[in-house]
């Protein structure tokens, strides 16, 4: 509330109506609760007899004076209490809820619009002007990325007022939900220079989609390896990652030699966040032949079906908390590709390759 009367006081020309969405639960018990918490709050803002006035109306104002010390916290305080009756509230727990309350159901029809949601809020609906959110619905096993990406259109495009959102949510959930999108991002780059077709991941805590709706008899479930553009070879690759085989600069410094298609920079980018956050060290090992592999690999392509980084090829002595391995393997004619394995929890997922008799 305290954002919106800024936004409308000292930054629209004219009066913009925003919304908040709350999404605790899939049960319709418990948006009930959040209906009667929520609504007790708003009333007694409107009140200045309430018990609660004065406790509510300080907390406006020390919001106020938190989030925006430039602006007048008063006005903002005194926008917010001449605005609470104009606030609505809506419950949203299906779609038939939703065809009730017409086709701009989403659209805020107040400054304070709030909307509390169910299920139908998971099936990809977007909320214009959503300011603020608070989300604490998790998952009993793991997050599924299918479901949590679509979930993610409740955003929309926030445009101009993208730098006063404000997500409350549990840390948990928050970092699955952030590694959601790092797999999915990480493996749209794999459509670009795929053998066959895009590697998908997840982990212990994120699954590309539900077991149901994945068939065993087509799609490889394995924590493989992932890799990119072919690139030509030099033996100047190794001198470079002989200066410091374990820090991210090293890969940045080899993609600037090799290219964006043959080390993408979200995958350093993927690496170095998850390193920050404790996941394990990193190896980045010398180049080798494919000679070796004789006609179990593909030697044009420099591909693998069960891949070329076994244990031998981490080097687990020399390295033995690293969790995130890179490697170059090159063939005779010159040519190489650079691969990615992921010694965690994470899990690489690929459609397998069908031939069919005429």
């Amino acid at each position: 509330m305290v954002t919106a009367a800024y936004l409308n006081e000292e930054v629209n020309a004219t009066e913009q109506n925003y919304t908040m969405l709350v999404h605790t639960s899939g049960k319709k018990i418990d948006h009930e609760a959040d209906r009667a918490t929520i609504e007790e709050a708003v009333l007694a803002l409107t009140k200045p007899e309430s018990p609660a006035f004065a406790a509510l109306v300080a907390r406006v104002l020390e919001t106020a004076e938190k989030l925006y010390p430039k602006a007048n916290p008063d006005n903002l305080t005194g926008y917010v209490v001449a605005n609470a009756s104009r606030a609505t509230l809506t419950v949203l727990n299906s779609e038939r809820d939703r065809k009730a309350a017409g086709d701009n159901a989403t659209d805020p029809s107040s400054p304070f619009s709030i909307i509390i949601g169910g299920n139908i809020v998971s099936r990809g609906v977007t909320f214009p002007n959503l300011l603020a959110m608070f989300f604490t619905r998790d998952v009993r096993h793991r997050l599924q990325q299918d479901t949590y990406i679509q979930r993610a259109r409740m955003f929309g495009a926030r445009g101009s007022y993208l730098e006063h959102f404000e997500l409350t949510i549990p840390a948990q959930l928050y970092a699955d939900w952030h590694r959601c999108f790092v797999f999915h991002r990480l493996a749209l780059e794999t459509i670009k220079e795929n053998l066959d077709s895009p590697v998908w991941l997840g982990d212990g805590r994120v699954s590309v989609a539900s077991g149901a709706s994945i068939d065993k008899a087509t799609v490889a479930l394995d924590k493989g390896e992932m890799a990119f553009g072919l690139f030509d070879f030099s033996p100047e690759f190794d001198q470079l990652v002989m200066q410091n085989a374990t820090d991210p600069a090293t890969l940045a410094a080899l993609r600037h030699q090799i290219g964006n298609d043959a080390l993408p920079g979200f995958l350093i980018e993927f690496i170095k966040a998850v390193l920050a956050g404790g996941g394990g060290g990193l190896a980045i090992h010398n180049a080798s032949s494919i000679a070796s592999y004789g006609a179990s690999a593909n030697h044009v392509a420099i591909s693998r079906a069960r891949g070329f980084m076994g244990k031998s090829q981490l080097e687990l002595k020399k390295f033995p908390t690293a969790v995130h391995h890179v490697k170059i393997f090159y063939n005779a004619e010159g040519r190489a590709r650079l691969f990615y394995k992921n010694q965690g929890s994470l899990q690489f997922i690929q459609n397998l390759a069908l031939s069919f008799a005429a």
